[in-house]
């Protein structure tokens, strides 16, 4: 892999870089963020020009080598790191970890419908937390009876745990008492938020805190990129 230094393209927003930014930070990667602000920066030049295979944000850029879609891009991160257990320390648990990743995919496409809704934000936001019926729900109370038995997803910290943090962490900040029903989620993202790392990322003035796209959701945490 290359040694020069990363570039990670995305919108100036959280969004879907959230966790590859945590990821980058914790591997000690150093990298370059590109950051998007207008549609014509990306779909009309970057798009056109650099030569994906399969055009889309986010994406890495490690010389010669150009990486699209988040998971892919999770995965390339530790090894890039040289941590590989990240992604699991066995074939079994690199299994689980997809696993967990691909279930944690589910809920943010759960919390993505909700902060879209077309319907009224607060009706919505009820149903998604208490309803039976509620995907989100039923995700939420998986993965908290997962870490009622271990600190980590997999046992170990991988991407899985980097993953859901992004979520838990969404769901802190669309109000906060939400959690509460789920007593292992909130003690996942209290542990998460300790990581040295991770916490000297956040703390620093490069963290970006919005988001999503002003204008494209009825719930945001700012209103301009």
């Amino acid at each position: 892999m290359s040694a020069e230094k990363l570039i990670l393209g995305y919108w100036a927003i959280r969004g879907r870089a959230g966790v590859l930014r945590n990821l980058l930070h914790y591997c000690e990667v150093p990298y370059i963020n590109r950051l998007y602000k207008t549609n014509e920066e990306w779909y009309q030049k970057d798009k056109q020009e650099l030569k994906f295979r399969y055009p889309n944000l986010p994406y890495i850029i490690d010389g010669k080598i150009h990486v699209t879609e988040s998971p892919a891009i999770m995965h390339y991160i530790p090894l890039k790191g040289n941590m590989p257990e990240l992604l699991g320390e066995t074939d079994e648990k690199h299994i689980d970890v997809l696993e967990a990743v691909s279930v944690g995919m589910d809920l943010r496409d759960s919390l993505r419908r909700l902060v879209a809704t077309k319907g009224d934000f607060e009706v919505e936001k009820e149903r998604a937390f208490t309803s039976p019926e509620s995907k989100m729900r039923a995700k939420l109370s998986q993965f908290d009876a997962v870490l009622s038995e271990k600190e980590w997803l997999t046992g170990n910290l991988t991407i899985a745990d980097f993953y859901l943090f992004e979520r838990v962490d969404m769901i802190h900040e669309i109000e906060s008492s939400r959690l509460a029903a789920f007593p292992n989620l909130v003690s996942f993202r209290e542990r998460f938020l300790q990581i040295p790392k991770v916490k000297a990322h956040r703390e620093s003035e490069n963290f970006i805190k919005l988001w999503q796209i002003p204008g494209t959701t009825v719930w945001n945490n700012g209103d301009k990129m």
